[in-house]
């Protein structure tokens, strides 16, 4: 075997051994996992310790969830304990962002019982104007407005110097 070390890019000429001497070697990093595998790892570890994964009525608590129940409701209803729980298993499984594309679900429902609730009309008139800001998404959109400025000018003829008024 001769002296040279050969580079890892074929291109570069080899280096001598000697010429590393002086060098302390690298420690060499541990192998990075892809970011889809540890997702996937983070979602097993989550729904082993997950009481909501592991509950016989799992389906139905992500319903309730979905359809804008109080977290507080679901937790007393399905009996988990923690009121946490529901934002960590949320956050898993990205039902915070499916619960936000039915925001308009849950302005209909208001905006259908306004007749049977105390309401005053300037929450009602809120509540269809946000109604008709949000796309099929969930996503707010402002409506485009036209401003018109219109200027006037008054200009009064002088009087010439000397002449009565």
């Amino acid at each position: 075997m001769s002296g040279n070390i050969r580079p890892l890019n074929p291109e570069s000429p080899p280096v001598s051994g000697a010429a590393l001497a002086g060098q302390r070697p690298r420690a060499s990093a541990p192998p990075k996992s892809s970011p889809a595998r540890a997702a996937k790892a983070s979602l097993t570890y989550h729904q082993i310790r997950c009481s909501i994964c592991n509950h016989p009525d799992r389906d139905a608590i992500e319903e309730d969830f979905l359809h804008w129940i109080r977290p507080g409701a679901i937790i007393h209803e399905y009996q988990l304990g923690d009121r946490r729980a529901i934002g960590r298993h949320a956050r898993a499984f990205g039902l915070f962002e499916r619960r936000a594309a039915q925001t308009q679900h849950a302005l209909g429902f208001i905006i259908e019982q306004a007749d049977g609730v105390i309401a005053t009309a300037d929450s009602i008139i809120r509540a269809v104007r946000a109604h008709s800001c949000l796309d099929e998404n969930g996503h707010w959109t402002e409506p485009t407005r036209h401003t018109i400025v219109t200027h006037e000018y008054k200009w009064e003829a002088a009087a010439p110097q000397g002449a009565k008024s």
